[in-house]
């Protein structure tokens, strides 16, 4: 058997097209998308301290099944809801019977379906978005206390937790993050 030259090299040149995008992927497009996700909360949030707040409530439940229960739910329902608002568009407007008219028809069918699209997205990426903010602060917080586990004694390990799972909004899981954090420093 015998084995194509141009074969192997444009799967070497993929392998490194590969490693090299993962890279950059990791060291240039992961701060950008975590700053990302600040904006997208502060834009989603509107300033309403209410939302704020349950977020932080949100974080002092910790990891559980909820989060991934809640985003398998959505995706499964994003897909037909997606197909049910697209099919429905068809309820809305009337079929064409000229030529003219289905240029309209089109454009107004093309309209609806990007405006639909577009909400979706964004409640997505809203959604998405909290749910990954809270995942990444709680792992925060279970890091830190990781690292001040051999500082600390089991009372306090104990009242750590406790505070953790008292938090009701920022200042609450930033003070609890100073607590360890001094802990740490010692």
């Amino acid at each position: 058997m015998k084995i194509d030259k141009n074969y192997i090299k444009w799967i070497i040149i993929t392998i490194i097209l590969g490693a090299v995008g993962s890279g950059l992927c990791e060291y240039m497009l992961k701060p950008i998308a975590l700053s990302g996700t600040n904006f997208v909360l502060e834009i989603a949030t509107l300033g309403i301290t209410k939302y704020k707040n349950g977020l932080y409530e949100d974080i002092a439940q910790g990891l559980h099944e909820q989060y991934s229960l809640a985003l398998l739910t959505f995706l499964l329902s994003f897909l037909p809801g997606l197909l049910l608002g697209l099919l429905s568009s068809t309820f809305f407007f009337p079929r064409p019977k000229s030529e003219e008219e289905k240029v309209r028809h089109t454009r107004r069918m093309f309209l609806f379906s990007s405006i639909f699209c577009l909400f979706l997205f964004t409640l997505t990426l809203v959604y998405t978005t909290r749910l990954s903010y809270t995942n990444r602060a709680v792992t925060h917080f279970n890091q830190l206390l990781t690292i001040a586990g051999p500082f600390l004694s089991h009372e306090d390990r104990v009242k750590q937790k406790a505070l953790f799972a008292q938090i009701l909004n920022r200042e609450d899981y930033v003070n609890v993050l100073n607590n360890l954090r001094k802990v740490c420093a010692k």
